[in-house]
């Protein structure tokens, strides 16, 4: 699972600092502390929304591995938010960031700030430009830290904490930094690229159909292996109409349906699917490309893409001549093995390199699990985050095991408190329904803590938050006699001490389903 950067964030700019900044802006310190929670997700979303261009996400990555980036300024916040010479120079410069990364938009950005806060939108735009180079450092110390050494990788880091900001960002974000209308958009297409988009598609589906051939022919490719590709073949033969249908609505409808691709390669293992993944965003990169001429070449776009994932699980399958398994759904992934076991931690999955671009953060499709459950209830949380992971468990016919565990994705606290944070409602009461929505079952809660400070300070504290989750459950209806909780202070820890990012990590509530 990706790191929460804007918790991270919210660390460096807290307590003293927020203060200072207070009196350097001249506002209540309430009230800038409400304008820098409105500002960081912005910031960041704003950024996020960079990704989906080639050159925006480059000259951001060249921004961010400059020398005035590399998160010097993170060492230096408490004395820079006291005012002088330096924090003068740093809100100018800051500025300027703004002006050259979000343009015409940063006024509307400013006056947004200042609305959700009831700061000035003076002292708004002093804040954002002291906050920039914080939000900046912080990206290009990252980058150090987990080894990204391309736009691409920064375009998967941005975009995997999409997820965190859904529903942080204030209303009428969208207004101010969203994306331009259709129409204007499809006017920057060129008819000469696309038909040479086309005619290079095209040219590459029937190299791959005679490669295809051959294999068959040669008697390479098993038969689970041809089921899987004719069972392909019918998605494309359907999704024809929704091409066209989806062409008429919008660009974002269209990347749904190639994302659709990219899923019925799922079936066929790791390295199909990481191949019909990549080729699923080449149909979704190829319509942004292809999306004038009144749009009539979108559907040879899409099945030339399709017809390239086909070859794709053909020749991973014609390298072995095994019978390909029929697969059941896959079981969530064990978070955290609670005590006896000590856990074995998984990796986390990997991030497309080059993500589809974000129109709206809030609205993003791919990035969601969307599900009504029994009763009604209809749940949007994070694509494989916690709350699917749950679900998918809890549907599954996968035994039950001590050492699974979920971690929760969107919980949190105020700082060595119990206090549950209001921003945790959405994951509290999707829990509350799920177990409403399957009253056969029960969950242990477990509480944890990193290792900073006292073993029995944090012993305590992780028993305290696991109640107060239990409690928070209660509350929206479920009976108590179907959870326990338990606090395990900082044993067990799924991430190194030794950094911050790993100490966030460590800092969690976990959930194990106990019966079912």
């Amino acid at each position: 699972m990706s790191n929460n950067l804007l918790e991270l964030l919210k660390t460096h700019l807290s307590g003293d600092v927020v203060s200072n900044i207070a009196g350097l802006i001249g506002e209540s310190p309430k009230n800038t502390e409400s304008a820098i929670k409105t500002a960081l997700p912005s910031l960041l979303a704003g950024l996020i929304d960079k990704s989906g261009d080639s050159q925006s996400i480059g000259q951001l990555f060249n921004v961010l591995t400059s020398s005035d980036h590399g998160g010097g300024v993170l060492s230096n916040l408490g004395a820079l938010s006291r005012g002088g010479e330096e924090t003068n120079k740093l809100i100018s410069n800051g500025k300027g960031l703004l002006a050259s990364l979000f343009g015409s938009k940063v006024e509307g950005l400013t006056n947004l700030v200042s609305k959700e806060s009831g700061i000035s939108s003076a002292s708004a735009s002093s804040l954002l430009g002291f906050i920039i180079p914080v939000v900046l450092g912080f990206l290009g110390r990252h980058l150090k830290i987990e080894n990204i050494q391309n736009a691409a990788g920064l375009a998967g880091l941005l975009n995997g904490q999409s997820g965190f900001l859904s529903n942080l960002l204030p209303a009428g974000f969208g207004s101010v930094l969203g994306a331009m209308p259709l129409g204007s958009a499809l006017d920057k297409f060129d008819s000469d690229a696309i038909k040479t988009t086309v005619s290079e598609a095209a040219g590459n589906v029937m190299e791959s159909f005679d490669k295809a051939t051959e294999l068959f022919d040669t008697g390479k490719i098993t038969d689970a292996a041809g089921k899987a590709a004719s069972s392909i073949a019918d998605t494309f033969d359907r999704l024809e109409d929704k091409i066209e249908d989806a062409a008429e609505e919008s660009l974002a409808k269209v990347k749904t349906v190639a994302g659709d691709i990219g899923e019925s390669a799922s079936q066929m293992g790791s390295q199909v699917l990481a191949e019909g993944k990549d080729f699923a965003q080449s149909a979704a990169n190829a319509f942004e490309e292809g999306a004038g001429e009144g749009m009539k070449f979108l559907p040879w776009i899409l099945l030339a893409a399709g017809a390239l994932l086909i070859w794709g699980l053909l020749k991973s399958c014609g390298e072995s001549t095994e019978t390909v398994p029929e697969k059941t759904a896959p079981a969530p992934k064990a978070q955290v093995a609670q005590p006896p076991v000590q856990p074995a931690v998984t990796a986390p999955p990997v991030q497309p390199p080059a993500p589809a671009p974000v129109e709206k953060v809030a609205e993003q499709v791919s990035a969601f699990f969307e599900k009504t459950l029994p009763g009604g209830y209809a749940i949007k949380a994070v694509k494989d985050g916690f709350i699917s992971q749950l679900v998918g468990f809890i549907e599954s016919s996968d035994p039950i095991s001590k050492d699974l565990w979920f971690s929760m994705d969107g919980i949190t606290f105020d700082t060595n408190k119990a206090t549950i944070k209001k921003e945790s409602d959405p994951q509290i009461n999707d829990i509350a329904e799920i177990l409403k929505a399957y009253p056969q079952v029960k969950i242990k809660i477990g509480g944890y803590t990193d290792n900073t400070g006292k073993a029995k300070a944090n012993l305590k504290l992780s028993k305290n938050r696991a109640a107060a989750v239990k409690k928070a459950l209660a509350v929206k209806g479920v009976k108590a006699g179907r959870m326990d909780a338990e606090g395990y202070g900082s044993d067990h820890p799924v991430a190194t001490n030794d950094t911050e990012e790993g100490r966030q990590k460590n800092r969690r509530i976990d959930v194990r389903v106990t019966e079912k």
